[in-house]
């Protein structure tokens, strides 16, 4: 009996020994299979490019020039050369014209008053030359009728009588030499007249103040027009520029004149460079503005469009980058895959800009570095590797 307990005993120490050997073959199998494991992965060779901090903003297209023609006297408005649309040149086309009737009437008045002026000053010039002429001959008698009164020659009484002709004549002079001057001062007063009737005139008709496209139309024909009402609005649209607003925290960065910005506007792209920067900052907003300035010969950007702006916030720099997707984080370190002899090779790297979507290697890559950009997150240091194109 104990024999054939013994005999099953030896049986199933048997089947245990056969179990471990089977599971520690299984074990080793499996490590020998994951390290033959390949992984299908593509790669990227790193390479310098340019970079630069950025800011992208949404802008508007507008004239750097646009001005409201007004009436600059009342009256009727009697003609109109132009319509909505219109090509206009500076001092040459002809925008609109105000009654003239009552002007030229008035002009034609002050043309005659001055020349009545002129008229009542030689007057004045003539009448004091003869009153002067008479002075002279009356002081001459009144000096001879001191020096004869001197010597009992004439009577006291005549030597009044001569001294208050003396003093009329000198008081008639000096009334001579007032009305001159009087008619002097008429003459000033009409000449003014007469230039103020004759820009009242000029006034009549308005000549476009700018170059630019008529945009806009305020009266019709007809209309009684009173001092400083709109008639046209001219836009000048060969040159415009982009106006954008940047968050208050960029201020310092903005220096006119020397930040660059690309504006996209449709299908065309521009570079170009600040020329104005907001000298406040929106308390409410905290943003501020900028504007560049936009050739526009060839009339391709319309007033009003909407332009993507992007800002240049630094100076463009050579700088290794790698694709964003191909940076890895592990245990607060941040880390890229290399393929070095069909071998995936884990390096630590350091990061700095992030620009569309690629981020600026400061340490742990160089040039022809091949990383890998499909398939990192499967991998593990050593592991055998298959590269796809």
């Amino acid at each position: 009996m104990k024999s054939k307990y013994f005999a099953i005993l030896i049986v199933i120490l048997n089947l245990l020994v056969f179990a471990c050997n089977q599971k520690k073959e299984n074990a080793q199998n499996t490590i020998a299979q994951q390290s033959e494991k390949t992984t299908t992965v593509k790669i990227l060779e790193v390479k310098e490019r340019k970079i630069a901090e950025t800011l992208q903003v949404q802008g508007n297209i507008q004239t750097k020039e646009s001005v409201l023609v007004s009436a600059r006297l009342d009256g009727i408005l009697e003609k109109l050369y132009v319509d909505e649309g219109a090509k206009v040149i500076k001092n040459k086309t002809k925008l609109f014209k105000i009654e003239t009737e009552n002007l030229e009437n008035n002009h034609k008045i002050q043309k005659h008053n001055l020349e009545m002026a002129k008229y009542k000053l030689a007057e004045a010039q003539a009448n004091y030359e003869r009153i002067k002429s008479e002075n002279e001959k009356i002081t001459i008698d009144y000096e001879r009728s001191k020096r004869l009164l001197e010597k009992n020659v004439i009577t006291k009484d005549m030597f009044e009588q001569i001294e208050t002709r003396y003093k009329q004549s000198l008081a008639a002079l000096k009334q001579s030499n007032v009305l001159i001057k009087l008619s002097e001062e008429a003459i000033n007063q009409a000449a003014a007249a007469l230039e103020i009737s004759a820009k009242k005139l000029t006034d009549a008709e308005v000549y476009a103040p700018i170059d630019g496209y008529i945009s806009k139309k305020f009266q019709k024909e007809g209309e009684t027009l009173r001092f400083g009402m709109p008639i046209f609005q001219i836009d000048d649209i060969y040159n415009l520029e982009v106006c954008a607003f940047l968050p208050a925290e960029h201020y310092s960065k903005i220096i006119i004149g020397k930040t660059k910005i690309d504006v996209n506007i449709n299908d065309l792209t521009l570079s170009k460079v600040i020329t104005y920067k907001s000298p406040t900052i929106n308390p409410q907003l905290r943003v501020f503005e900028i504007r560049a300035a936009i050739a526009n010969e060839n009339q391709k950007i319309a007033i009003g469009s909407l332009a993507q702006v992007i800002v240049y916030l630094s100076e463009e720099r050579e700088a290794i980058t790698a694709p964003k997707s191909a940076i890895l984080n592990e245990h607060s370190k941040k880390i890229v895959f290399t393929a070095d002899n069909n071998i995936a090779k884990k390096i630590e790297v350091q990061t700095g800009l992030e620009i569309n979507g690629n981020v600026e290697i400061i340490s742990g890559l160089k040039k022809s570095d091949k990383i890998i950009i499909e398939g990192q997150s499967q991998l593990k240091e050593n592991d055998k590797i298959k590269i796809i194109e």
